[in-house]
């Protein structure tokens, strides 16, 4: 933004330093318009750093006069031609130092950004030699001047008093504001603002670019191939060189020119470094899918878990490859925080068809040594040539007209730092903002000494300092450094100022200074922070200059500054940031379950920074107690916003297991949607409560209530959006899958195939959700035994699949691996091993054998080897999906313990029981680490070693075990929960073994069948096993009659399941019937009345 005001007619006079200058307005109406400029400057001008004016260390708005000042030799400018301006060189011609900033200041490309007002020269009649002209030849000169801007057709507009001046400026300023920034435009989200940094980046980097010619011809041809038909899979491409050597500037070339030529191809670039969000593998995958479920309207539901993004991130890369392909490019992998990110596990080591990956990193970093490994073809940066860098400063330069003697060039092309295009341009930003241009040639020279880009920022911030020394603190501009240093992505204008506890005006000089010598890059949009320009550098100049005692006195700053109620939502981020890395736990708990401050840092923008502080702080503290407390003591002050809020912070807790703490904030924000009306907007909202509340009761095995919330959704969005809506589909999707769990199949089916249908209305039966549907019903109807129509529903969506994304789609390769779940329960084992195959070869052909997906297929594959005996293969493929499993989601991962679980049952049927053992807890050890003592998953790995302990005789470990798990499940879910139900029956089993009496081990079985039938109802498959565990006892002991009643009852719940008497279940319930009848018929006399009965009974049977 470029403000000039021209005292027209009658110039200010030439004063020296020592002289006070008056203003050419009154005080009130200077403060006004710096006020303006300042807005607009860190506004209007963040587009884009480069777009920055060259200040010239003067602070604006400026009053230009004719005063003739320094004059600098120039050339005068050709009619047809831009006027460059020697910085130092000598010709016949001179023009004022007023005409040079005023005219070269203005980049073309920044034309409308220039505005230029002429004061009337009447004002001056009057008010004495201030506002008289030198000279007729200083008032000649101005002249010329404005008819050189009238000429040039610029932004001009007279005034004849100053408040008239500052009512133009004021009405201009805010009409760019409108244009730039229209109130009218819908708020941008999270993506769209991530986006805006990593697109102003890339813009920025390519408004001068020279040299890497090679480079980009490399980079050219290997991407034309990858979308040509012959391409399988393109290999991705590593771009390598020393730091500062231009990487980044050539891969924002490189996409700018691809888009412009391949307009079919989308191109997603990101350059790592660029935010805080940049800098973490999770978010920086999660940007990238978003990028692609935009790009193609992709509807699927986007992961939200670290872990999940990792695993669903080659999937959608897959997507986009099936459709029209993409150009990725993430820029400095080598730069991600988590140092395990280098050895480049969340990258496929094989990209899907038509999907061109493109990397940089320097040349000697671990995550290059690793892309070698896999074999990538490598494109690497060469210094700068003596030629690019004259060109290069001539480019750079002209922008703003300006143009180096060849003297001065030569000293650019004959130092060796110059040919890193980091260290040419932080010199060419020095000389482009320094005005005196007799001593250009002495600044250059002691710019040239330092040997790195960190030293060289060293004697810039020497500059800064010794120019605000001369007017201002000098001290401000290096603490402003170290409180953007410390803080979490950056800091406003006024965020600082107030730290530092000054005005606004005062720290304008500092701010402009930092600015102007290109040491932070200008407010980004939208979010107006300032952040550090070169970051890994200036970095490293602000810790060597200004670090010595630490950066905790500034953490203490910022958090004492941000930490006041109430909290806006970045005043919350930096707070929770700054006790986290300042480690004050105690400090970081209760705020992050503060709820005002929850409800911020839940929302998808901030929810990895949450997981990581909740872990951090649920070491020492019952988070969710103290966020459940502070919840009930908030007043109830209930909007949209908030309720939806809450539910954010119902979603994180859930992932959590806090279930607690989600199910009362559910609840909350259920209720308060209910009280804020009954819209139509509202009643949906309520809906998504329901749906939020429903799957964190299914989570917790709650089925009665889990059914209750999602049956309610069901109803308020079939009444409000029709019987026949295709969101409907959803719903009952949500209601069948609760009715699977419980195992009311006939309660389930009715509900998917209305689901499958109103998704065929809607779309045709060839629509991707249909075959959604097709599995979800192939594998009811498995659990069912009906298996006919299972293979009939699951042949359906693999068809319907492959129509749509073609043979080799992962969706397709997981229908496979489902139809050969079902071959594997049919005894089919050939057909499964075909079909888990096939699935495997497809997963490995798109993502390379380290992925999740292959070791999940390898996983059944060593499952179905198991089966069929052949324990070395079945071992082969365990140990493979082990290692992948633990190389990508760490040792205590779910699935890890998944795998090691199969194996221990594989060591255990090869009759190494100690093998077993020994697995079994390694994977209680791993959810142990991952979870706690006190979680599910912990408690069910708990009842896997007390079972195997139970068989080798280890009782009194196993009871102590099953009695940990059971605590663990009751605490977690209440009595009435299928896990405490299955955990008593483990229990009752044990401490039978252990010769307990009847009467302390039948309590434990009606435990048992009480908590089933208030979860899942007495029509269950555990229903059934747990009444013929109970009848087994009661025979045990002679109680011939009870056992009979209950073997008879557990026989009526599996043929009410399964409703088929051909179904193995009940044939084999039917079978423990008549071996109870044989026992009971052996105790008795043959030949006896009763024992004729019991023969009638077993024959009925």
């Amino acid at each position: 933004m470029v403000l000039r005001i021209f005292a027209g007619g009658s110039p200010l006079k030439r004063r020296t330093k020592a002289t006070p200058s008056k203003s050419v307005f009154p005080k009130s109406t200077d403060a006004a318009l710096i006020s303006y400029a300042c807005l607009v400057s860190a506004t209007v001008g963040t587009r884009h750093p480069e777009h920055q004016i060259c200040y010239c260390k003067k602070p604006f708005p400026e009053r230009l006069s004719s005063s003739p000042g320094l004059t600098s030799s120039v050339t005068p400018p050709s009619p047809s031609s831009k006027s460059d301006t020697p910085v130092n060189h000598t010709h016949a011609h001179t023009h004022t130092i007023t005409r040079t900033t005023a005219l070269n200041n203005v980049p073309e490309s920044d034309r409308m950004h220039a505005l230029f007002y002429f004061r009337d020269q009447s004002y001056a009649a009057g008010r004495g030699t201030d506002f008289a002209a030198e000279s007729s030849a200083a008032a000649a000169r101005l002249g010329a001047l404005k008819a050189e801007i009238l000429q040039r057709q610029l932004h001009e507009k007279d005034y004849t008093t100053p408040l008239e001046a500052a009512t133009l400026i004021k009405a201009d300023l805010e009409a760019l504001l409108n244009k730039e920034f229209p109130t009218s435009a819908a708020p941008p989200t999270a993506l769209d603002s991530e986006r805006a940094v990593h697109e102003a980046l890339a813009d920025g980097r390519t408004r001068s670019f020279i040299g890497a010619d090679a480079a980009m011809q490399q980079l050219t041809l290997h991407t034309d191939c990858a979308f040509t038909s012959t391409a399988d899979h393109p290999l991705p491409l590593l771009v390598t060189g020393d730091a500062g050597t231009g990487k980044t500037s050539l891969l924002a070339n490189f996409a700018s020119q691809f888009a412009a030529t391949h307009e079919a191809q989308p191109v997603v670039a990101h350059f790592v470094g660029s935010s805080a969000a940049s800098l973490e593998v999770p978010r920086t995958l999660l940007r990238i899918i978003e990028e692609i479920a935009e790009l193609y309207g992709i509807q699927s539901e986007v992961p939200s878990g670290a872990a999940e993004i990792v695993t669903a991130f080659p999937r959608w890369l897959a997507d986009a490859g099936q459709r029209s392909g993409l150009l990725l490019l993430i820029d400095g992998i080598d730069q991600f925080t988590d140092h395990a990110s280098q050895e480049l596990a969340w990258l496929p080591p094989q990209m899907p068809p038509c999907v061109q990956l493109v990397v940089s990193c320097r040349i000697s970093s671990e995550c290059a040594a690793v892309a070698r490994a896999r074999d990538w073809k490598e494109v690497h940066v060469e210094p700068l040539t003596s030629e690019d860098v004259a060109k290069l400063a001539v480019s750079v330069l002209g922008q703003y007209r300006k143009r180096l003697t060849d003297a001065q060039l030569q000293l650019l092309t004959h130092t060796r730092c110059c040919t890193v295009p980091l260290y040419l341009n932080t010199i060419l930003n020095e000389l482009r903002v320094f005005g005196e241009f007799e001593k250009v040639t002495r600044v250059l020279e002691s710019c040239l000494r330092a040997d790195t880009v960190s030293a060289l920022l060293a004697l810039i911030l020497a500059r800064v300092e010794r120019d605000l020394g001369e007017t201002d603190d000098p001290l401000i501009a290096g603490r402003t450094l170290c409180l953007i240093c410390a803080s979490r992505r950056g800091l406003t204008e006024d965020e600082i100022a107030g730290a530092l506890g000054l005005s606004r005006a005062l720290f304008a000089p500092p701010l402009h200074a930092l600015l102007q010598a290109g040491l932070l890059l200008p407010p980004r949009a939208g979010d107006g922070l300032l952040c550090l320009a070169r970051d890994a550098e200036t970095r490293e100049a602000v810790r060597a200059r200004y670090l010595g005692d630490g950066i905790e006195q500034y953490r203490e700053a910022l958090a004492r500054y941000f930490h006041r109620a109430p909290m806006p939502e970045h005043a919350c981020e930096e707070v929770a940031y700054q006790y986290f890395a300042g480690h004050r736990i105690t400090e970081l708990a209760g705020l992050i379950t503060d709820p005002a401050v929850f409800s911020v840092l839940a929302s998808s923008q901030h929810r990895f920074d949450l997981l990581k502080y909740w872990k951090e702080a649920a070491v020492h503290e019952r988070l969710d107690r103290m966020l459940l407390e502070a919840i009930t003591k908030c007043p109830e002050k209930f909007t949209v916003t908030s309720c939806r809020k809450l539910l954010d912070g119902c979603r994180f807790l859930q992932d959590v297991a806090a279930y607690d703490a989600a199910e009362r904030v559910c609840e909350m924000a259920l209720g308060g949607v209910l009280n804020l009306g009954s819209s139509s907007e509202l009643r949906l909202l309520s809906a998504e409560c329901d749906d939020c509340l429903g799957n964190l009761f299914k989570l917790q095995g709650k089925f009665t209530e889990a059914l209750h919330s999602f049956e309610r959704a069901v109803a308020t969005r079939e009444v409000l959006l029709g019987p026949c809506s295709f969101v409907l589909a959803e719903s009952l999707n949500n209601v069948a899958n609760v009715y699977r769990k419980m195992g009311k199949y006939t309660e389930a089916e009715p509900r998917y195939l209305r689901a499958c249908t109103l998704r065929e209305m809607a779309h045709g039966k060839g629509h991707i959700s249909v075959a959604d549907s097709y599995d979800s019903i192939g594998s009811l109807y498995q659990d069912q035994c009906k298996n006919a129509l299972a293979e009939q529903f699951f042949s359906d969506a693999l068809a319907t699949r492959q129509s749509l994304l073609g043979t080799r789609h992962p969706d397709v390769a997981m229908t496979l691996t489902h139809m050969a779940s079902l071959y594997v329960d049919l005894s089919k084992y050939d057909t499964a091993e075909t079909l888990l195959n096939r699935a495997l070869e497809i997963y490995n052909t798109l993502f390379g054998a380290c992925h999740p997906d292959v070791a999940r297929t390898r996983n059944l594959l060593g499952g179905v080897c198991m089966e069929r005996g052949q324990y070395a293969a079945a071992e082969e493929h365990y140990h493979a999906a082990l290692a992948v499993r633990e190389r990508i989601l760490g040792p205590g991962h779910p699935d890890v313990a998944l795998t090691l679980n199969d194996l221990a049952v594989l060591r255990s049927r090869q009759g190494d029981g100690a093998a077993a053992e020994q697995l079994y807890r390694r994977a209680l050890d791993a959810r142990k680490h991952t979870f706690g003592s006190r979680h599910p998953d912990t408690a069910q790995s708990q009842n896997n070693l007390a079972a195997l302990l139970a068989e080798k005789g280890a009782l009194a470990e196993a009871d102590a075990l099953l009695a940990g798990s059971l605590a663990t499940f009751v605490s977690l879910f209440g009595p009435d929960h299928i896990n405490v139900a299955q955990t008593l029956n483990l229990l009752a089993s044990v401490r039978q073994r252990q010769g307990a009496p009847a009467c302390a081990v039948l309590p434990l079985y009606r435990r048992s069948l009480a908590a089933l039938s208030r979860c899942v109802g007495l029509a269950h498959p555990d229903v059934a096993l747990t009444l013929n565990d109970a009848a087994l006892l009661h025979a045990q002991h002679g109680r011939w009659t009870e056992a009979e009643r209950l073997y008879r009852r557990a026989l009526a719940v599996t043929c009410e399941v399964f409703r088929d008497e051909a179904n193995p279940d009940v044939a084999r319930q039917r079978a423990n019937l008549c071996a109870f009848y044989a026992a009971w018929l052996e105790a008795e006399d043959g030949a006896s009345e009763l024992a004729q009965q019991i023969r009638s009974k077993m024959c009925a049977v």
